[in-house]
This record gives structure tokens, sequence and C-alpha cells, in this order.
């Protein structure tokens, strides 16, 4: 029996080169033929994945951005609620005295304390240093824990102030004028006790201990020592977190901040 002659080869000649041409095959070998399918096939998909990217950068970023926001305003919030456990364990060792007085109106993130040895008035993180779990040195830094994580990434600089001490509204009148840490120089010159705070406050359940600091709450003085440390808008984009006296937390807008 006579063998079969071969096959005759297929024809890669690709001069007639379309999507259709598709079902015709070409030998490995003919690398002419093959490049130029192949570079078709890749510019498509390609093209494909950057359009898919896109679309799923545009739903995903945005998405991000917000998760990120708020699990930065629940770890203020639970820093807040830290230095509330913080005070409460003050007045429980102080007979319900408020700690102070204090030399401002701004809770520090760094402290020299060798600064304050023998002085009346210092700032809160030296007056709550043993609930803080703070090491007794002359540099006092506050722990992670009880400082705004969208403070320190919205700050232009490091080392500004994450919280504020405002005065409190006085019951009869229309001035925030009433300082319960007790402030040098203010009324009260000294911290009040906890029990005072409702005959002299206006609204004690309004009435804010401790509030989320940006540019906006700054003084003329603070602006310049302060300014460039501070985020320049509300922290958490529309409200301020806030202890307030009656020791909830919760945010307050833009509308509600005097």
């Amino acid at each position: 029996m006579k063998p079969l002659p071969p096959p005759p080869p297929p024809d890669c000649s690709c001069s007639d080169w379309s999507l259709s041409s598709l079902d015709v095959g070409c030998s490995p070998l003919d690398v002419g033929c093959s490049s130029r399918r192949l570079a078709a096939f890749t510019l498509i998909e390609l093209l494909t994945v950057i359009a898919i990217i896109g679309i799923l950068a545009g739903i995903l970023i945005p998405v991000t951005g917000k998760v990120r926001d708020k699990a930065r305003d629940a770890q203020c919030k639970t820093a807040l609620r830290s230095w509330g456990v913080a005070i409460h364990l003050y007045l429980t060792d102080n007979r319900d005295r408020l700690p102070g007085p204090l030399d401002q109106d701004v809770v520090e993130q760094i402290v020299d304390g060798s600064k304050y040895v023998n002085k009346e008035a210092k700032p809160l993180m030296l007056w709550l240093a043993p609930y803080l779990a703070l090491p007794n040195t002359e540099q006092f830094q506050l722990p992670p824990d009880y400082i705004c994580s969208a403070f320190i990434s919205k700050s232009p600089q490091p080392g500004g102030p994450p919280y504020f001490c405002p005065p409190a509204q006085r019951q009869g009148t229309l001035a925030m004028d009433v300082y319960p840490f007790g402030k040098k120089n203010s009324d009260p010159p000294r911290p009040m006790f906890l029990n005072e705070l409702d005959s002299v406050l206006l609204r004690i359940r309004e009435g804010i201990a401790l509030q989320d600091m940006d540019y906006g709450r700054l003084s003329a003085a603070g602006k310049i020592q302060w300014g460039e440390k501070v985020p320049r808008k509300l922290t958490h984009n529309g409200h301020r977190n806030t202890l307030f006296w009656d020791w909830h937390i919760a945010a307050r807008t833009y509308a509600e901040i005097p």
C-alpha cells in the first residue's frame, strides 16, 4: 500500500487578514502572521482592562474614603471616652474636684514637665498623667489612644494640640466665660467641684469638656503658635466630636458650634 501524500500547508499569507480569518489556522512557526493577531488581541484586552479598572476605581475610591473617615471618627470618639475615664478617676481620687487650674485652653501632645515644677496652673495632661499611664519623666507625650487619628492625618505639620477645653455658658447670661477646669486670671481661677456644674452652667448636658481642635477654634495668639499644626477645616467633615460635662460623647455639627 502506498503512503498517503502529506496534506497541503495552510495558507498563512495573511494578505487579506480580518477578524473572520480567525478560523484559518497558521503554523506556530509563522511569526509574522501570529504576531499581528496577538498584537490586535492584546490591544483590545488592554483597553478592556483599563475601562474595567476605571469603573472599579470610580466605585471603590469614594467608598474606601468614607470607610476610612468613619473609622477615624469612631477612633476619635473612643479617644474622648478615654479622656472622660481619666477625668472620672481623677475626680474619685480628689473628692469630686476637677483637675486644674489649667494654664491654657488646648490639650498639647508634648509637654515639658520641668517648666511646671511648683507652678499652680498646668496643662491638662500633667494633671491627669497618672491616669493616662504616662511615665514619670520631664518630657510627657500623649499616647496615641488619646489623640484623634484624623487630626494627625489632616494637620499640615505634626505636634499640634488635638483637643480644646472651651469655656461654658453661665446661667442667666449669654457669656461663655465659665472655665470648669479653672484658669488663671479667669472665673473661676480654681477648678470647680463636679456638683457645682449644675448650679453654674446654663445647660450641663450641652456644656463642653473637650472638643476637636481645628484652625477655627484657635485664638489670635493660638493661630500664631499653632496655626500650621492643626487642620484648616473641621476634622470630621462638618462636625466636631465632643465630650460633654454629663460625660456623653456626640458630634456637634457646624450649625451647633458657637
